[in-house]
């Protein structure tokens, strides 16, 4: 699936268009293609009604504040006096939980990088090169699963984009960019409450 998708709605704006969407309880989600850019549309189950759609955009605006705030201290929170001074005790269970390293995998980052970078470009692995990917995914979702419970798909997702936001805001604080990640981050929060058949989609 290609990242670079354009989105003129901001993330709660979009969390309200998923659900006006949604038909039957099947929510689209529109995706691009590596090679071309034609756009593509995935089928999710989700049960949720507007009420629920209202919240999460609360919830959403929670987490979103924290993001920014460590974005803009990103260096100094980096140790745990840093965080101790600058963030209030919600703001430091929100660390903990999202942005928190996990702890140390096998297999060093840099490598890691590497095989992803192949992997997305669908350069052919090794047996053992994929199996370390397919190890590292296992890995993330259970040090996930320590930190928020499975509800209608694994929090690895949203754990993910979390960290990948408040990363970008930090270091890339192009408005478009940031605004992308958020919707993605969106995203990811709707499957994790309310999908119903653990975030697997379909074509149609």
């Amino acid at each position: 699936m290609n990242e670079n998708r354009n989105y003129d709605a901001t993330p709660q704006q979009h969390i309200m268009d998923l659900y006006a969407k949604t038909k039957d309880g099947k929510m689209p989600i529109t995706y691009y293609e590596y090679d071309c850019g034609s756009p593509y549309e995935m089928y999710y189950a989700v049960k949720w009604t507007k009420a629920d759609a209202e919240e999460l955009v609360q919830r959403f605006n929670e987490l979103i504040a924290a993001l920014k705030k460590f974005a803009k201290l990103h260096d100094r929170l980096q140790d745990e006096a840093g965080r101790k001074e600058l963030l209030d005790e919600n703001e430091n269970a929100i660390w903990n939980t999202y942005i928190l390293p996990y702890e140390p995998f096998d297999v060093d980052n840099e490598t890691l990088s590497e095989l992803y970078d192949r992997s997305n470009n669908y350069d052919d692995l090794t047996d053992e090169e994929q199996d370390i990917l397919e190890r590292n995914y296992e890995f993330n979702r259970e040090q996930s699963l320590k930190r928020l419970p499975h509800i209608g798909t694994d929090p690895m997702h949203v754990i993910l984009r979390a960290r990948r936001y408040e990363y970008l805001l930090a270091h890339t604080p192009a408005e478009f960019i940031a605004n992308q990640e958020a919707c993605c981050l969106a995203e990811e929060m709707v499957l994790y409450f309310f999908s119903t058949e653990d975030g697997l989609p379909t074509v149609k």
